[in-house]
């Protein structure tokens, strides 16, 4: 061999060399773009990805680039699928445009996914709070569909302390939680005061009173105080659960002189006691408590007077002076409404003293004891029911429907309501300036009665009530004949127009009959608390209307003059007569 074949072999080794090195080289670039072909391609664009909520993780062509919120500075321009991935919702995938030199933003709200949690308790029936709302069901519980993600279970039962948990649900899967909640001697502490403003004072805690507050079980003591009241100490129990406990303060007691003219006008006072409103008569140099009181002054010929004031520690000495009245008993008149025209005809009814109820004794319980009722104010009443026309007129002011009563306008008003006669009453006092309301039930028997002392208007007997009541009778009976009704005859089989039977002593007609008639009262199932004075009882708690009167329907038995009904809607046989003030 010589030295040039020498030279040349060693040539043709090296660029075997040199050629395997390139091909090594090159399929180690091939191998390293196809793991990442962002490397080296050419053409790129960023890509900013976020979602909601944050921590999604990114997939872009399958390859994991980290999570949300995610900035890839460089990557091949193209179309790339795109995969969301979060522990608690839904997969998102989707296909994004990557635009060489441009930056892709993607924002997305992940979807919600699902899964069931079961909430176990020792005790059970323990009451559950999911993320702070409390569920209707106890324990054992299982939620079918809960949002996925981390939430807060909370357990409850009485005399156990709480037990709140965080736990994971996941989709698709289901999630049990079992709480154990132990048993404490604790219990709860309430003080029901009056007046409701009182302060509470636990004796020798330093922790301030709270209703509802939660204390080792024990005895406490404790001292209520308001302003005006004496002080009130007491020791209270804690027991397990919740402990309520009730303390009544009582005023303070200061002498109260009241000077009124006339001297013989009749004073009564009206205070708040125990969270009751105490009415009582005024002696000379009463003790009264101290604090708010209403005084009310009467008497006959002279404007009822009410003032309140309010008592201090010193008591008080108080001046009053009632206007006398000069109208004149049965003087009728029509006020002037502001829109034009007249109000409903009155008549003028002097006051007076008569005894109230069943004063012949064959009524119900609800018409007893017989009292004395003493009505110092006189009045004005309406002569007749409110008629379907008077009525109308209203109904057009206020832009109701009229046509109906428009339609027989001398007949009484029906299907009239409590609230609806109450809301009439108030445009009759708007449109003239003076006041006009329902007559308290007191007022109504005193001027149904008209001085009668017996059962009937005009002292009637049944036979006779077709005079002056619209009843059911003898002409009823032509259209209802299975009816039992009276053996007089008024010439009406229904309701008739107003004032066409005979009126009452003090001019007053369809007192009884035709139809019934809304008091102002709250319905009592007797007279055993009557106040005996004009001022309406009022249920504090629950008011169940009367009406009083009878209508065309009516047996003679119920329209004796002292008999009471009560309903709480209207009816097409029940109307209004209205009472002016004076």
């Amino acid at each position: 061999m010589t030295v040039s074949d020498t030279i040349e072999d060693r040539a043709r080794t090296r660029r075997r060399l040199l050629w395997l090195t390139g091909a090594l080289l090159a399929a180690a670039l091939a191998i390293s773009w196809i793991r990442d072909p962002e490397t080296f391609a050419l053409f790129t664009g960023s890509l900013e990805v976020t979602t909601t909520p944050a921590g999604a993780d990114v997939y872009l062509d399958g390859k994991h680039r980290g999570t949300t919120p995610l900035h890839i500075s460089r990557s091949a321009q193209g179309t790339r699928t795109l995969l969301l991935t979060h522990r608690f919702h839904e997969n998102l995938v989707e296909k994004v445009d990557i635009v060489s030199g441009q930056q892709t933003l993607v924002d997305r709200v992940l979807p919600t996914a699902f899964g069931s949690l079961t909430v176990v308790s020792n005790p059970k029936d323990g009451s559950v709070e999911l993320d702070g709302e409390r569920l209707h069901a106890t324990t054992p519980v299982t939620l079918p569909e809960v949002s996925a993600g981390i939430h807060e279970v909370s357990v409850g039962y009485p005399n156990h302390r709480s037990a709140v948990e965080k736990v994971e649900v996941l989709p698709g899967q289901t999630t049990q939680v079992l709480l154990d909640l132990i048993l404490v001697p604790w219990g709860t502490l309430t003080i029901d005061t009056m007046p409701e403003d009182a302060v509470v004072t636990l004796v020798g805690i330093e922790e301030e009173y709270q209703p509802g507050m939660t204390l080792p079980l024990g005895d406490y003591a404790i001292e209520v105080s308001a302003p005006g009241f004496p002080s009130v100490a007491r020791r209270v129990r804690v027991g397990m659960g919740s402990n309520l406990h009730e303390v009544v303060l009582q005023r303070l007691q200061v002498p109260l002189q009241v000077n009124v003219v006339p001297a013989d006008a009749e004073v009564t006072l009206e205070y708040e006691r125990g969270g009751l409103l105490r009415v009582r008569p005024y002696a000379n140099r009463a003790q009264v408590p101290m604090g708010e009181i209403t005084l009310v002054a009467r008497a006959h010929g002279y404007r009822t007077r009410r003032r309140t004031v309010n008592i201090g520690d010193q008591g008080a000495s108080i001046n009053m002076k009632l206007d006398a009245f000069t109208v004149v008993a049965g003087e009728s008149f029509r006020d002037r409404l502001r829109s034009g025209g007249s109000g409903p005809l009155l008549t003028v009814i002097a006051p007076g003293t008569y005894r109230m109820g069943d004063v012949a004794g064959t009524g119900a319980r609800d018409e007893l004891p017989v009292h004395e009722v003493r009505l110092t104010q006189p009045f004005a009443v309406g002569v007749y029911e409110t008629s379907a026309g008077e009525y109308a007129r209203y109904q057009r002011a206020i832009g109701a429907d009229a046509s109906a009563n428009e339609a027989q306008p001398d007949l009484p008003a029906v299907g009239v309501s409590f609230a609806e006669a109450q809301a009439y009453l108030r445009w009759l006092s708007d449109e003239t300036g003076y006041l006009y309301r329902l007559p308290s039930e007191a007022e109504w028997e005193y001027f149904a009665r008209a001085g009668v002392e017996s059962s009937y208007v005009m002292d009637a007997e049944p036979a006779q009530l077709c005079d002056y009541a619209n009843i059911a009778d003898q002409s009823t009976k032509q259209v209802y004949r299975q009816w039992d009704v009276a053996q007089c005859t008024d010439g009406f089989a229904r309701i008739a127009p107003v004032g066409k039977l005979k009126s009452n002593a003090f001019g007053l007609f369809d007192v009884s009959g035709n139809v019934s008639e809304w008091v102002a009262d709250c319905w009592s199932h007797d007279y055993q608390h009557a106040r005996g004075d004009e001022v309406p009882f009022q249920d504090g708690v629950y008011c169940h209307r009367i009406f009083r009167g009878g209508s065309w329907d009516s047996q003679p038995d119920t329209v004796r003059l002292s008999y009471r009904q009560s309903s709480d809607r209207a009816n097409d046989d029940r109307g209004i007569r209205v009472l002016r003030e004076l």
